[in-house]
Order: structure tokens, then sequence, then C-alpha cells
């Protein structure tokens, strides 16, 4: 028996992409609500909206048939400095303060929603491995290992995100639901702007809870955020006294945060894999 197929028409394109953002922003009310199960959903609904792959990257295709997306404002790229152990940024960030208050020049930014997709967002250095990461792979990265799959594997970048936390979540599920957030505010306003009916998510907050974070740089300066470093094994290690203007941890694995009304705490020697 043969078996053939056919292309997808751009009516049923439209149609699969309506009801693909419908199910992620169910599932991104399911993680504003607490649900610790549904980033792992939310992923695998990402993958398939704006990571490459046969049946995936959903707003490219879209484009190619006329459905425009708007710009993405974003906090600042992550900064590559010699012994940094983290630094993401380029997150989401609408409700940031004017550029006088934020850091300058660069702190904000409007970027193709297309192009931010693949902008080096996360630099983790891990050995022998790629060290910088763009938020489609990240993604990706997630999908096919909790989301989408039971992989046999854990990529050493996932291990290592486990051991920061962001607002009470795990980094890497804080990362998922930033994108989330942009790309279905992306999603709403293409379409609506393209005369097809979808959700008004407006009013969802871009940031959750307690939590203003844009970026973070471990072991480089970096103003005005509130952090969790999850210390190896299993310890936890809250940073959130009050804004933080910067977070230091030196070869040793010594932290230190400098508060910004000029008080320095220290929290011991961190045992995680950037200790040498």
């Amino acid at each position: 028996m043969s078996h053939t197929e056919r292309s997808t028409t751009p009516v049923e394109l439209i149609k699969q992409a309506q009801s693909t953002l419908h199910r992620l922003s169910t599932n991104l009310d399911a993680v504003d609500q607490g649900d610790p199960h549904a980033s792992e959903t939310v992923s695998s609904l990402l993958r398939t909206l704006i990571s490459d792959g046969r049946g995936n990257s959903v707003c490219r295709r879209l484009e190619k048939i006329g459905i425009s997306f708007p710009t993405v404002t974003v906090s600042r790229a992550p900064q590559n400095q010699p012994k940094t152990v983290l630094s993401f940024g380029n997150l989401p960030d609408y409700d940031g303060l004017g550029e006088d208050q934020r850091g300058g020049e660069g702190w904000r930014r409007e970027e193709p929603f297309l192009r931010w997709l693949g902008l080096t967002s996360l630099r983790m250095p891990i050995a022998s491995q790629r060290t910088t990461y763009s938020y489609a792979y990240l993604i990706t990265t997630i999908a096919n290992t909790y989301g989408a799959h039971v992989s046999h594997t854990v990529p050493d970048l996932l291990d290592r995100a486990t051991l920061f936390g962001v607002g009470g979540l795990p980094l890497s599920a804080y990362l998922v639901r930033q994108v989330a957030w942009a790309v279905e505010r992306s999603y709403e306003r293409a379409f609506t702007e393209a005369g097809y009916e979808v959700g008004d998510h407006s009013t969802r907050p871009v940031h959750t809870g307690d939590s203003f974070v844009t970026g973070i740089e471990v072991a480089e300066d970096y103003v005005g955020f509130e952090a969790t470093v999850r210390q190896w094994p299993a310890e936890v290690l809250s940073l959130d006294a009050g804004p933080i203007s910067s977070l230091e941890v030196d070869g040793a694995g010594l932290i230190r945060a400098h508060y910004t009304d000029g008080t320095v705490q220290m929290f011991g020697h961190a045992r995680g894999p950037w200790a040498r």
C-alpha cells in the first residue's frame, strides 16, 4: 500500500498555529498558577512555534505567507567577561525603567522577533562543549529532554542550569516562562494585526511573583536583581534580601553579594562545579 502526502495549505497552517498558541496560553496560565509540571509542556509547544526542524518553525512559515511579527523589547545582551560562570540576557523587558535608570545605552532595545530567537542569550561555560546558547536552542534542548520526550540522557547544560534559580523557579524553567511570555505576546499581535482571531493575554505580567530579573552575570557587576543560587549538591542559597548591585563567585567558589545600600554579605564557599 502506497502512502502519499501533500503540503499543508496556508489556511491549515494558520489554524494549527492558532491551536498551538491557545494550548501555549493555557499551559502558561498553569505555570503562573504554580503548576510544577506545566513548564515542560510549554517548552514542547514553544519548540513547535519557534525552533527549527520538521513540523516546527511555525513563525518562519507564517512569515512566508505574509504574517509579520512585531519587534521584541529586550534587556541587555549577556556579557562575556573572563571567569564568568553564568550570564544571560536578551529577556523581555517591556516594563523596564528608562535607560538613565537601567544602566545606560544598550540596556533596553528593540529586536526583530525572528532575530531575537537566534541571538546568543545564555553563556554557561561547560568543558569541551559549546558555551553560548540562543533561546531557540535552549527551548529545543529542554523540549527534547523533558517536554516532548523522556530522554535517555540529560545534557550538561540542563544539569548546570539546575544549580541556579530565579523567583522560586529553576533557571531553565524561569527562562522558558519568560520566552513563552514574549512568544505569546508576539503571536497574538501578529495574528490580530493580520485580521485573525486569537486570545488576548496582553494583561499577563511580564514578570512572575516579586522577581524582576532580566539578566544575571555571576562573577561580574550587575545592577538591581534578585536571585537564588543553588549550591552543590542540594543546598539553596537565597539572595533576596534586597536589590543587589554585584554578585561575585571567585575561582575558589567564595560568594559575595553586594547590596545597593552598601552592605556586603558573604556566603562561604560554593561547592558547585565552578569551584577550582
